[in-house]
């Protein structure tokens, strides 16, 4: 997916060859800590065979009703949001997004958007899917004027995760 080394490190992405956590079985899954408060709240496990449903994996009984790397986020500054964690990752290899959350999918919590509502400028990257317009509006709806909305360039991609694989390609 194209994700610095840097980048991995920053998020404590790491590999599960297989394990259990709160009763859930994690195996072959890249790992990412979800924290808040300094607090362990969840670990989101994506799979990396492309056979395993769902793709991606919480423990049970953890929560991922935040804001990723919420602690660190400046408030004061516009704050870019995603649907998921490889997406910021990527997001993340241009110093112009490090203000730049995660929100583990389209669907928000009522929690998220109260901490939504904390920052000056929230601007959301949906993806190109019926469930990243229904994210859009439901902040639209929510957050009213300090909203906005960076669409991708239709380049027939999805999201943000698919840009350097389709740019590389295009410039050949």
């Amino acid at each position: 997916r194209g994700i610095p080394f840097d980048i991995a490190r920053s998020m404590k992405m790491g590999f599960m060859e297989q394990g259990t956590i709160n009763g859930t079985t994690f195996y072959k899954r890249l790992t990412i800590p979800i924290f808040e408060a300094e607090q362990l709240l969840s670990l989101e496990g994506r799979d990396v065979t492309g056979e395993q449903s769902p793709k991606v994996l919480y423990p049970k009984d953890s929560t991922v009703r935040t804001l990723y790397d919420l602690d660190v986020l400046d408030r004061s500054k516009p704050l870019y949001v995603l649907e998921g964690l490889t997406k910021l990752a990527v997001l993340r290899t241009d110093p112009y997004f490090a203000n730049s959350t995660a929100t583990f999918g389209a669907g928000l919590s009522d929690r998220q958007i109260f901490l939504l509502r904390q920052f000056d400028r929230v601007v959301m990257i949906p993806d190109a899917d019926e469930a990243g317009k229904r994210s859009v509006a439901k902040m639209k709806d929510q957050l009213g004027k300090n909203f906005e909305v960076l669409e991708i360039p239709n380049l027939g991609i999805k999201d943000v995760r698919d840009i350097p694989q389709k740019l590389h390609t295009t410039v050949e």
